[in-house]
């Protein structure tokens, strides 16, 4: 032990001691076995659904400090939103890109229900198709919500609720008019009573709008593409008894479009 003592000393005699309870911690941890760790932006528990999601809310104010724009342009103009095509040619296909993700990826629920556009070639519903006089609020749920939604909502989900229907008759009548020969009006009238309520939607949409392509070289002008949109929709909610109720929801959209060939080429 003396001679111990002079070889090691007090410094060298910690750094043992040290070391061999770190060496006995490691071999507690070693033996511990964690099921799971959800890592959150909040002090407390959440479900994993509920976590990780960010959510821009459109309430029917702002949408009314808005005129003249139609829900893609303003859509547009929300953080991490980009709409390719918006600022084409009347009738230019358009696509939802959020947060980069593709088109396919970002779910359109109207009400709550899933919609698509049987014409085209991904079903993607063109927002174009709704006037914001009818909306109550928008609401952008940026980032994965398969775990919800399904694997149509890699991307976002863009939530969209209608403006429900009103005992008492009214009505609202709007006209409207732009460059491009684009005019366009709409006629809104909702009413009922206590058991039966309804609200009905008629519009028109239409533009000259320009040629998508362009040859200064060309023999002859090439046409402009315009659009001519036709809108008909109406809700209709009966409560029944033991407050049972039945809603329905009809719309006819009718698009005819205009469209150029590849580039440079008119058709």
């Amino acid at each position: 032990m003396h001679i111990l003592s002079k070889t090691v000393g007090p410094l060298a005699m910690i750094i043992l001691v040290s070391t061999s309870i770190g060496r006995s911690l490691l071999s507690a941890q070693d033996s511990v076995l964690v099921s799971e760790v959800v890592i959150t932006g909040n002090r407390y528990e959440v479900a994993v659904e509920h976590s990780g999601k960010s959510i821009y809310r459109l309430t029917q104010k702002d949408l009314e400090q808005q005129p003249g724009k139609s829900v893609s342009d303003i859509l547009n103009e929300v953080p991490g939103v980009q709409i390719t095509g918006n600022f084409g040619a009347p009738g230019t296909n358009i696509g939802y890109l959020v947060r980069g993700g593709a088109t396919k990826s970002t779910l359109v629920l109207i009400n709550g229900v899933p919609l698509n556009e049987p014409s085209g070639v991904d079903a993607q519903y063109d927002l174009r198709l709704l006037n914001v006089d009818q909306i109550e609020s928008i609401e952008v749920l940026r980032g994965g919500l398969s775990t919800l939604y399904g694997t149509g909502a890699a991307s976002a989900v863009i939530n969209i609720t209608m403006k429900s229907a009103q005992q008492g008759a009214q009505g609202t009548l709007d006209l409207h008019a732009g460059s491009f020969g684009t005019y366009g009006g709409s006629v809104n009238v909702s009413g009922g009573d206590k058991e039966f309520i309804y609200s009905l939607f008629a519009g028109i949409e239409t533009s000259e709008g320009f040629s998508a392509a362009s040859d200064e070289f060309a023999t002859e002008p090439f046409d402009n593409d315009g659009q001519d949109l036709r809108t008909f929709r109406g809700t209709m909610k009966w409560d029944l008894d033991k407050g049972w109720s039945l809603q329905g929801l009809f719309a006819h959209e009718l698009l005819d479009v205009d469209f150029d060939d590849f580039a440079f080429a008119d058709a």
